[in-house]
């Protein structure tokens, strides 16, 4: 056991996290706002399950993954957008024990429509008062915090590429 490792944790770590928190949750209350001013009917954590539908069919144990969530937490998320006919549960032809969650066409279509709005947020105004420097600085350092967090960091960058990748080919 290190001398360090019952220590407190040092202020700027203590801050670190509640930053973090904090821009969490006025990110959230943001696309809130966004998906009330769009007249969306689906909540925050919705639009999330169905923008990962939207990249291929999935079970709960893979969306769950996906989205650093437990399936326990995403069941209820998930029964809503069924009843809606936005997400469609079908079981799984190679192994019957497995429900795959696919997105339906109406789904797609409000994924569409949503995603085709320009998200000018808190957090997109924030973005843009950095310089550019700071941002390429910022984006670094918070690679690296996600991937040191990571068991692995392979595996990390992989999807931030792919989500990264996936982002510009809807814009485009």
């Amino acid at each position: 056991m290190s001398p360090n490792e019952h220590a407190p944790p040092e202020l700027a770590e203590i801050e670190s996290r509640v930053l973090f928190n904090w821009i969490f949750k006025l990110m959230i209350r943001d696309l809130d706002e966004y998906l009330r001013a769009q007249a969306a009917p689906i909540s925050s954590l919705q639009y999330g399950v169905l923008r990962v539908l939207r990249h291929g069919t999935q079970n709960l144990g893979e969306l769950g993954k996906r989205m650093l969530l437990s399936p326990a937490t995403l069941v209820p998320v998930v029964d809503a957008l069924v009843k809606q006919r936005y997400v469609s549960r079908e079981r799984d032809p190679s192994d019957r024990r497995r429900v795959q969650l696919s997105l339906t066409e109406d789904g797609n279509a409000l994924v569409e429509q949503l995603a085709c709005q320009p998200l000018e947020d808190s957090y997109h105004r924030a973005w843009q008062s950095l310089a550019p420097d700071q941002r390429a600085q910022l984006l670094s350092l918070l690679r690296q915090l996600i991937a040191e967090m990571s068991e692995t960091p392979e595996e990390v960058r992989a999807r931030l590429a792919e989500i990264v990748q996936t982002h510009w080919r809807q814009r485009a």
